[in-house]
């Protein structure tokens, strides 16, 4: 049975990659050690996990190019580079943020009315590139950021313990473009 959901007059269908994307954010490498021998070449999927990404939690994560039901411009790489199916895709991209140092407390807008105070983190992120057919690992660059934002995202809010707001900084796109230049051309 094929389920596609119309939103807005789109299907999924409309756009293959996204029939894909919640399998795309659940994926991990079978083996945490890169293998330099592996290709880094051909049609690509970028993967951002923020650091509120649970696993097995729908909508966590986000397919570069795509913005819930339609396609986007891409922010890492060039658009010649993603693949526009299923099929096409040679390499993962996998970009996970996850908690770091605490930095600072800040104010957070948490709605209209109401401002919480908020425990700032620097973000730890891990780029990994995974080879589609294998599963394998084939790079991975990790870097630190402390890219305190003018007003913490109120999306990006995590609640602890039921009562106290963090907020884990996020790579800017130049960061992950930096890093990525180190594996393509």
């Amino acid at each position: 049975m094929v389920l596609a959901v119309a939103v807005l007059g789109f299907a999924c269908t409309d756009y293959p990659m996204l029939t894909v994307r919640e399998g795309l954010c659940q994926i991990r490498p079978v083996s945490d050690e890169p293998d330099p021998s592996l290709p880094v070449a051909g049609k690509v999927a970028v993967v951002y996990r923020n650091a509120n990404f649970e696993y097995g939690k729908f909508g966590s994560c986000e397919l570069d190019g795509y913005s819930g039901v339609a396609k986007t411009e891409p922010k890492y790489q060039p658009p010649d580079r993603y693949a526009d199916s299923p099929e096409q895709v040679d390499t993962v991209v996998l970009i996970e943020t996850q908690k770091g140092q605490f930095i600072d407390k800040a104010e957070a807008q948490r709605t209209l009315s109401t401002k919480t105070e908020t425990s700032v983190f620097a973000g730890n992120t891990t780029i990994s590139l995974i080879d589609r057919q294998t599963g394998k690992l084939a790079r991975r660059v990790s870097f630190s950021t402390r890219n305190f934002p003018q007003q913490v995202p109120q999306q990006r809010l995590k609640l602890v313990d039921g009562s106290r707001y963090e907020y884990v900084c996020e790579p800017t796109v130049e960061e992950v473009r930096e890093n990525l230049g180190r594996f393509f051309n």
